[in-house]
């Protein structure tokens, strides 16, 4: 179980080194793949217990703020492109913005489950 430190600074990193990088790629190529990432490791490797949780917290603010600011430049056609995930199979931009609020909930849980 992460500290909601922890949760922070993967949120943030996930959202810079694979949410942000995919939507650039199924709105720049033609259906294309993506590998399944394990990011339960970085914690450890990346030492997230050893920062900040102000920091951590606006790290992972201003990396989403950069994303919503990517996709409300998006068109009608952009939310329609495919790629293929190596686990999830085929899914459209829609899909994949759907995926990043499910992960979201999923660590919020996490969050609250600790200090609940």
């Amino acid at each position: 179980t992460w500290s909601p430190l922890e949760v922070l600074c993967h949120l943030g990193d996930v959202e810079a080194e694979i949410y942000q990088p995919r939507i650039w790629k199924i709105i720049s190529e033609e259906n294309p793949f993506f590998s399944d990432i394990d990011a339960s490791a970085w914690s450890e490797e990346r030492g997230y217990q050893k920062r900040e949780l102000e920091q951590g917290f606006e790290d992972f603010i201003g990396k989403r703020m950069e994303t919503l600011r990517m996709i409300e430049t998006l068109g009608e056609e952009d939310w329609q492109r495919r790629a293929v995930h190596e686990r999830k199979g085929s899914l459209d931009l829609t899909g994949l913005i759907c995926s990043i609020a499910e992960h979201d909930i999923q660590h919020i849980r996490q969050i609250y489950e600790q200090l609940h």
